[in-house]
């Protein structure tokens, strides 16, 4: 049953098995179920598209996070994911940093600052410990 839920819920988000559970534990850890951010990923893959379309504004969201439209075009939603997660986390003026989150991902953004208030370093030491603790099913992953 729980690799039935990771495996439909890591479709409707557009991420792999191992990334949703990995998520699924950082967030968590913030205090964020991350069904609760659905909606933002939605949000996000409608700038992403919006960007490959040509709107100056959706490329601007992302390449105000490091993430230029050659990464748009070639990566993965979850690869963008981790990328704009990163260059929210280096924000350093918390207006611009909610401004920012709030137009990528909605409403989903106010609900992930904690984790966008830590660091890059703290957010993989994050997806490590959720290794070690066993919590990433192996055995439910693509092959």
């Amino acid at each position: 049953a729980a690799g039935d839920e990771v495996d439909k819920n890591s479709q409707r988000l557009g991420l792999s098995k191992k990334a949703y559970q990995e998520w699924d534990y950082v967030l968590s850890q913030s205090g964020v179920d991350i069904n609760s951010v659905q909606t933002g990923f939605k949000s996000m893959t409608n700038s992403i598209d919006d960007a490959k379309n040509g709107s100056e504004t959706a490329t601007k969201k992302f390449t105000d996070l490091g993430v230029s439209l050659s990464d748009l075009k070639s990566l993965s939603r979850e690869e963008i994911f981790d990328k704009a997660v990163q260059g929210l986390q280096n924000i350093t003026d918390d207006t611009t940093k909610a401004a920012l989150a709030n137009d990528l991902f909605g409403k989903s953004g106010q609900n992930i600052m904690p984790l966008l208030n830590s660091t890059a370093d703290s957010t993989q030491n994050l997806k490590d410990k959720a290794h070690e603790l066993g919590i990433i099913n192996y055995q439910i992953f693509d092959v």
